[in-house]
């Protein structure tokens, strides 16, 4: 009986069967529990998780890592390797509006590092694009000046404009900048270089930021006492630069990350628009 169930075609075909299947799991490391990577799977990660997509970088980086470096990295290739296989047994990749979420933000993420692929931007087309944009690089006036204040809080403000009206009185005298006293601590600063309004206004209050903006008052002399929330001051003005529209010169680097920001943002759009181009889009209705 044995020697006719050995004889049997269906027998040989299911022991064939039994062993190919048993040599392609030993040929196979990566099924199952086993995980095996080289340097081109870490430099693959490491541009991954950088969202740099520059392979000599990428590689140059982890050439340049030490010995704990190297392992940190290996180690964390290797637990985000198991969460995935986990997740892939668990079917969580599967009719989840999260997950795919996630993959459609780790996409948009993958256009984003390729958009993002440095490249030489000449000084013309820097300028170009700076005048183009132009309304883009101007500036406020800027305000530098110095103030005694009298704090409101002492006596009152009828009080605090007294005390400011006697020390201008000193100071036209004596031509001096300092007070012998009098004065109050500001909350602040009590002196402003180059100041916006702002900043002015953050700091004392925009009727006081009017006032010390105002293009009619007098440069480099204590004026007439000034209000503020706070109390009354004496001002002197150092200098006031009026609005208007910085050079090249001045704001070139930050030119430079506007051009690569628009120029990166149109990369992206293309890179998109060449994916959507391979399908064929429809609406059904019902």
């Amino acid at each position: 009986m044995i020697r006719s169930f050995f004889r049997e075609p269906l027998v040989w075909f299911l022991f064939g069967g039994v062993f190919f299947f048993l040599l392609l799991k030993m040929a196979d490391p990566l099924d199952g529990d086993t995980i095996i990577f080289d340097d081109a799977d870490i430099i693959s990660y490491l541009q991954y998780r950088s969202k740099a997509f520059d392979e000599n970088a990428a590689r140059e980086a982890w050439k340049a890592m030490d010995e704990q470096g190297r392992a940190q990295i290996e180690a964390d290739y290797t637990r985000d390797e198991i969460l995935y296989r986990e997740a892939l047994k668990l079917g969580l990749d599967t009719n989840d509006e999260v997950v795919r979420r996630r993959i459609i933000q780790k996409m948009d993420y993958v256009l984003a590092g390729f958009a993002s692929l440095k490249e030489e931007v000449s000084e013309e087309a820097l300028r170009q694009y700076y005048r183009d944009n132009i309304s883009n690089y101007k500036r406020g006036a800027l305000i530098s000046f110095s103030h005694w204040f009298f704090d409101r809080r002492k006596n009152g403000i009828e009080d605090a404009g007294k005390r400011a009206a006697a020390a201008l009185n000193f100071l036209s005298h004596n031509q001096k900048e300092e007070l012998p006293s009098g004065s109050d601590r500001f909350f602040f600063q009590k002196n402003y270089v180059e100041q916006s309004f702002g900043t002015i206004e953050s700091h004392f209050g925009s009727e006081f930021a009017a006032s010390v903006f105002n293009e009619e008052l007098p440069l480099r002399q204590w004026t007439m006492p000034i209000q503020s929330e706070y109390g009354v001051h004496l001002v002197f003005v150092h200098s006031l630069l009026p609005s208007g529209t910085l050079s090249f010169e001045e704001v070139a680097p930050r030119v430079l990350i506007d051009y690569r920001r628009e120029l990166n943002g149109d990369m992206r759009k293309i890179a998109y628009e060449k994916i959507k181009s391979t399908y064929h889009i429809s609406r059904v209705e019902k």
